[in-house]
């Protein structure tokens, strides 16, 4: 039999495809509109045997799907998803806000008692700054050997809480909220919350608050024990 070149195109068209010496059209969903067309490819019989035919009708199925395709993509162009946001009420940014605090604050206990019980099993570790850096002052440096492991501990939390409570208020004060969206992202997902960008922006300006809030509070808790250590060792 002689094919015309029209015949042959059809021959390579790849949603030509049989089952069994049935012909089937099978069409994959384009990627961009898979999510909302509800299936991932479009597939039916062509109702022949014939090879001549086959490749007739695919050229009219393809196009009748494509425009399918076309019009669902136009339709999600001109009609947008929308999805349904969880307002963030004043009180539920406070409680929220408060939530993370007592986070900073808890966080920071475990963080300390496990960092004592790894000086305590391992001195010479804890000594080379294995598990926490030391304040690299004079003063430190004078009468480190002089202290005991708990004084050399919390003068060197001392010195990380005050390095982590600097750098929340740069953010701060530089109006940088990256990582406390992130935070608040996390937050609202683990809380069944879906929040608009606007409210997710508000509660990284809460989280960010809170968090200097919660470190200026244990900084000022531990004044009393370091200013102790100073006055037992000499004057910084």
């Amino acid at each position: 039999m002689c094919y015309s070149a029209g015949m042959r195109e059809m021959a390579k068209h790849p949603w030509l495809t049989t089952r069994g010496s049935t012909y089937y059209v099978r069409a994959p969903v384009p990627v961009d509109i898979a999510e909302t067309y509800g299936k991932r490819e479009v597939t039916y019989s062509l109702r022949t045997k014939d090879a001549v035919d086959a490749r007739r009708l695919i050229v009219i199925e393809a196009k009748r799907i494509s425009d399918d395709f076309e019009t669902h993509r136009q339709g999600l162009v001109s009609t947008p998803r929308q999805p349904l946001t969880t307002p963030l009420d004043a009180n539920k940014l406070q409680r929220l806000g408060d939530e993370f605090y007592q986070d900073v604050v808890d966080n920071d206990f475990a963080w300390r008692s496990d960092l004592l019980a790894k000086a305590r099993a391992d001195r010479d570790g804890f000594l080379r700054g294995d598990y926490i850096a030391h304040p690299n002052t004079e003063w430190f440096n004078t009468f480190a050997d002089q202290m005991t492991i708990e004084e050399m501990l919390l003068c060197s939390v001392q010195a990380t809480q005050k390095g982590q409570l600097a750098t929340v208020e740069r953010q701060r004060a530089l109006a940088d909220i990256a990582d406390h969206v992130a935070v608040a992202v996390g937050m609202a997902k683990s809380l069944g919350l879906t929040l608009g960008e606007a409210d997710l922006r508000r509660l990284a300006r809460r989280l960010l608050e809170a968090e200097i809030s919660a470190r200026s509070d244990i900084l000022a808790k531990d004044q009393s024990k370091y200013d102790a250590i100073i006055a037992k060792h000499g004057s910084a």
